[in-house]
C-alpha cells in the first residue's frame, strides 16, 4: 500500500452519547484510564467509530469511551472510518492461555452452561479450543440462535479471563503461537465476525465480549494529543471541531505528521 492510497484520517469531536459500543467494556480498566486521562490532561489517540443510522458504532476504544463516560465528559475525540472501505478490515484475536494446566481449562469450559463441547469437527459457532495435551474441542451454543451465540461467546471469554494468564495473539498459526508463548496450555480461536455481524449486534442490543474483535485501520491516527479541557469545555461542538481542525492543519503545515506504510513493531508506547 503506497502513501497515495492511504486516506488522511477523518478526525472529529463527537458527542459521547451518540456512540454505541459493539463490545463490552472492562470495568476494571475504566477507573485507571480515567485517572490517567485526568493526570495527563490530554487524550493521545482517537477512538475509532463508523457512522450508523443517526449516530456511530464504536469499533475500537471501548475502554477509553467508558472512561470518558465515567468522567462525565460530553464529547469524544474520534477517527471516523467507512466500515465498507478496503482500508478497514475486521478479524478476531486469538486468546492464548498459560500458567494453568490444560486439564483445568478443559474442566472450566466444560462447566459453562448452554455451551456444547464436541471432540469431532461440528461447525462450531462459538470457538475452537486447542489444548496442549493434543485435544481439540469444538464449541457450539446450546440453542444456535444468533443472540445465544453472542451470549455464549461472552460467557466463555469472561470465564477464561479468570483462568490462568490470558494473552492476545494477532496470529492463529501454531508456529507463531509457539514462538511468542512457549508456555501456552490452551489456544482459543473464536467465531469469525464481519461488519454485518457488528451492525447486527447493535440492532439486537447485545455486546460482543471485550478483546475478541480486532479492527485494523490503514491510516490510523496516533499521538494527536487532544487536550481534555477541549473535550470538557462548555462550548458549541462546531467550535470544538474548528479548534481541532486548526491544530491539525498546523501540524501538517509544520510537517509534524508522518505516515508509516510498512508493518511496524513499537517497543515503547
Amino acid at each position: 500500500m503506497t502513501q497515495a492510497t492511504v486516506p488522511v484520517p477523518d478526525l472529529r469531536i463527537v458527542p459521547v452519547a451518540a456512540i454505541t459500543p459493539h463490545e463490552a467494556g472492562d470495568s476494571q480498566r475504566a477507573k485507571p484510564l480515567s485517572e490517567a486521562l485526568v493526570h495527563d490532561g490530554f487524550i493521545r489517540n482517537p477512538i475509532i467509530i463508523t457512522p450508523h443510522e443517526d449516530g456511530y458504532i464504536l469499533l475500537d476504544g471501548t475502554n477509553r469511551h467508558g472512561a470518558l463516560q465515567h468522567l462525565s465528559i460530553p464529547h469524544a475525540f474520534a477517527q471516523v472510518v467507512d466500515y465498507d472501505s478496503p482500508h478497514v478490515s475486521l478479524s478476531t484475536w486469538t486468546h492464548v492461555i498459560a500458567d494453568v494446566p490444560a486439564a483445568e481449562v478443559y474442566d472450566t469450559v466444560a462447566a459453562i452452561p448452554n455451551l456444547f463441547m464436541r471432540t469431532a469437527p461440528s461447525n462450531p459457532d462459538v470457538a475452537v479450543l486447542t489444548l496442549r495435551d493434543g485435544r481439540t474441542l469444538y464449541l457450539r451454543s446450546a440453542s444456535g440462535t444468533y443472540t445465544a451465540r453472542i451470549e455464549a461467546l461472552r460467557t466463555l471469554v469472561e470465564t477464561l479471563i479468570g483462568v490462568g494468564r490470558l494473552n492476545r495473539s494477532g496470529s492463529n498459526a501454531e508456529q507463531d503461537i509457539n514462538d511468542a508463548f512457549p508456555d501456552w496450555t490452551a489456544v482459543v480461536r473464536y467465531m469469525h465476525f464481519t461488519p454485518d455481524d457488528v451492525r447486527r449486534i447493535i440492532t439486537l442490543n447485545v455486546f460482543a465480549p471485550a478483546g475478541v474483535t480486532r479492527h485494523i485501520v490503514q491510516g490510523r491516527a496516533l499521538r494527536v494529543n487532544v487536550p481534555m479541557d477541549l473535550l470538557r469545555a462548555d462550548m458549541p461542538l462546531a467550535e470544538k471541531n474548528k479548534q481541532l481542525h486548526n491544530e491539525i492543519h498546523t501540524k501538517f503545515a509544520q510537517r509534524q505528521v508522518r505516515l508509516y506504510t510498512e508493518a511496524t513493531y513499537v517497543y515503547e508506547e
